[in-house]
């Protein structure tokens, strides 16, 4: 399919989007589970300290996005398939692992919260349904479907936090963060590490190439998204104090101080609204990475297709509550998800470093974005890359 930008028509591949669109993935993907139960576990656990920890947890978050944005600049994901490298075939099938558990946390927790704290006289299967059907068929769709969703409801999700921030209207008390150390620096050291299902949201960029337009999108949307999520971090604990460990998901209690609910009454919903969005948008993400790291591990998608959808159902039948499964993934098996967290997109960039070394001149190769080589060849990655196999076994230059 051929797009219009910059005067020229681009040829963009199934898993190639605009970095426009890259980035409002990127900010759906870090605002909706980092602000529904991080804020209440942290705030539980750590007491005044919670923001501190928060703001630890985004560092490293951010540091291991960029990690992951750098690999798919790289082109990591066409060379390593390209040459069929097996230690990037496991780290895939790693991927596609962890991506799944994740998935499953998160959606038992996002479905919990609907069954027991909003909707609790309907029929939780139907809320099940409802929410897993546009999960799977977006994530099917491919990342093209993802990206122009969040890209279209990116305003109104924006639009609906600045409103909140802008007539945000209640007392607040910011020593409320102090101490910093409300714990021991070894207790702290200690649980910090459990919290790692909300880490590395976006590895399955790690498989888009991002095609670049002239302004900085990605790099303003990573910087806004974690400045923006440890701001709201910060009003909640100036908020409520000690008491946001009983705030169930701070971004819709938020709404509740909102100046603007005396006009129009309670804001709540229309946070509830942005919140089921971009948890959807998050959750195909994931599914979306999950189905394509698959590919890459076993050359088929098709187990990932049915192992994602199928754990969350499986997750949901035998469990008796969905808050079982939230209260597993922060505890040893919260511990496993970060460790796999800091270690997938380091073993990424290894594993590339390695293979770009064995093939000095597989760069020459991939194509370069804007330039006059890359808009006379429509050929894609694909065929470029089968020419260089093909060369590479009767010649040890391009």
């Amino acid at each position: 399919m051929k797009t219009h930008t910059h005067g020229i028509y681009k040829n963009l591949d199934g898993d190639t989007v605009f970095n426009s669109q890259a980035a409002t993935l990127i900010f759906m993907c870090g605002i909706a589970f980092k602000l529904s139960a991080a804020p209440q576990m942290l705030s539980e656990e750590f007491g005044s300290s919670a923001f501190w920890v928060f703001l630890c947890y985004s560092l490293i978050d951010s540091a291991l996005c960029l990690l992951v944005l750098l690999f798919s600049k790289r082109n990591g994901d066409a060379l390593l398939t390209a040459t069929n490298n097996a230690l990037y075939r496991t780290i895939c099938l790693v991927i596609a692992v962890f991506l799944t558990a994740k998935g499953v946390f998160h959606f038992c927790y996002c479905t919990s919260y609907l069954t027991h704290e909003l909707f609790e006289g309907l029929e939780p299967s139907l809320i099940y349904l409802l929410f897993l059907l546009p999960i799977v068929y977006l994530g099917a769709k491919g990342i093209r479907s993802i990206s122009r969703s969040a890209e279209i409801l990116f305003a109104v999700v924006f639009l609906m936090l600045a409103l909140n921030l802008v007539f945000l209207n209640t007392k607040m008390d910011f020593s409320r963060v102090l101490p910093v150390l409300s714990k021991e620096p070894s207790e702290i050291a200690v649980g910090f590490p459990r919290y790692g299902i909300w880490m590395c949201d976006w590895l399955p960029f790690a498989f888009i190439r991002i095609k670049n337009k002239k302004l900085p999108y990605i790099t303003v949307s990573v910087a806004g998204t974690f400045v923006l999520i440890n701001l709201i971090m910060l009003l909640g604990v100036a908020i409520y104090g000690d008491a946001l460990k009983t705030v169930t998901d701070l971004l819709i209690r938020i709404a509740g101080f909102n100046q603007l609910s005396r006009d129009i009454g309670r804001t709540e919903w229309g946070n509830l609204l942005l919140v089921i969005t971009t948890s959807i948008m998050s959750l195909a993400f994931s599914y979306f990475g999950a189905i394509t790291a698959c590919k890459r591990a076993t050359k088929t998608s098709l187990p990932a297709k049915i192992v994602y959808p199928v754990s969350i159902i499986l997750a949901i039948m035998l469990v008796p509550s969905s808050q079982i499964v939230t209260d597993f993934a922060v505890q040893r098996c919260g511990y496993v998800l970060f460790g796999i967290a800091i270690c997938l997109p380091i073993l990424l960039h290894i594993t590339l470093i390695a293979e770009r070394r064995r093939y000095p001149s597989v760069q020459k190769l991939l194509d370069e974005e804007y330039s006059a080589q890359g808009r006379k060849n429509t050929s894609g990655d694909g065929s470029m890359l089968s020419g260089f196999k093909q060369n590479e076994s009767t010649t040890s230059t391009v």
